[in-house]
């Protein structure tokens, strides 16, 4: 077991500048502790607005109060902040995975749709600007669609944690819901799961596995 006699948990504001923490940010304690993972602090191709975040509290962590403790160091978090690195990453490592039956393992179907995506084919296959999005939306539909995808679909943000709208998803149930799509997001192949997920948070050698209930199983197709 962890000794955390002594140990304060407090939030970390960056709402202020932190080179000069405000005493409401800091305390008076001497070592503060911070979760990073609650902060978007994706440093990605598709999260590169928060390397300023980064930046800043590594600043505060080496210039500004260097007793500082951060328990989820960002280098350490970085792969399981956005969703389209965690969807690329996970379907690379079960490339030729099998079971013992031979059935092919594999994760559900994803695309990453970047915000400002929209766009018209026009003659000559030249991408053009858009003032039709469900029009625009029917060559998403057609590139799913040929690429093997099923409904019901899934709609992340990319942002796995850190802001209240990181767990905003939506359902896409046919290809004309792709018309109400808001982007930037990872759409992925709805998986049914009987209601249930299971979370597992790893800390050294311990380990803790929590079932929490989760969205109805949908008819697939």
């Amino acid at each position: 077991e962890m000794d955390l006699t002594g140990l304060e948990d407090m939030h970390l504001s960056l709402k202020h500048t932190l080179a000069e923490p405000p005493d409401s940010v800091i305390g008076s304690s001497k070592s503060t502790i911070d979760q990073c993972s609650r902060l978007p602090t994706t440093m990605t191709r598709h999260q590169a607005r928060a390397a300023s975040r980064i930046r800043r509290l590594r600043e505060y962590k080496e210039k500004v109060h260097t007793p500082c403790v951060l328990v989820d160091s960002p280098n350490n978090i970085l792969a399981v902040m956005s969703r389209a690195d965690m969807a690329e990453v996970l379907s690379s490592c079960l490339a030729g995975v099998t079971t013992k039956g031979g059935i092919p393992v594999r994760t559900p179907r994803f695309r990453v749709v970047e915000e400002g995506e929209d766009y018209n084919v026009l003659s000559g296959g030249v991408h053009g600007l858009c003032d039709n999005k469900p029009v625009c939306r029917q060559h998403l539909a057609d590139e799913i669609e040929s690429a093997g995808f099923e409904y019901p679909l899934i709609a992340k943000p990319l942002t796995a944690a850190g802001t209240k709208s990181s767990h905003h998803m939506g359902i896409v149930m046919a290809r004309d819901g792709l018309s109400r799509l808001k982007t930037p997001c990872l759409l992925q192949e709805y998986a049914n799961h009987d209601g249930k997920l299971f979370k597992a948070y790893v800390l050294g050698d311990s380990v803790w596995v929590f079932a929490r209930q989760s969205l109805p199983n949908l008819p697939i197709g």
